[in-house]
């Protein structure tokens, strides 16, 4: 599959260096629908942590939301709750 343009991607508030840095995430390649799952649904979000558990920017994408805050979604392999314990927990 080809990678979505930067222009393009799903995550907007990727800037350029985030966007180089994770180039190679899982996520390009699929629907990014895929990452916003109902964490509800255990099963989904099993499903995905388990595709980002393979995927090689798996740290870089976790930093990134950390950092910005990111409120939605499953990134690095965590659900935003997962995040927010993650953030508290180090402070």
């Amino acid at each position: 599959m080809t990678r979505m343009p930067p222009r393009m991607t799903p995550f907007p508030t990727l800037n350029e260096d985030d966007l180089r840095r994770t180039a190679d995430a899982v996520c390009y390649r699929s629907d990014p629908e895929a990452w916003f799952v109902d964490t509800g649904d255990r099963e989904a979000v099993a499903r995905v942590k388990s595709i980002c558990a393979e995927c090689p920017v798996r740290t870089a994408c976790l930093e990134i939301a950390l950092r910005t805050d990111e409120p939605h979604g499953i990134w690095g392999g965590m659900t935003p709750a997962e995040r927010q314990r993650m953030k508290g927990a180090a402070a």
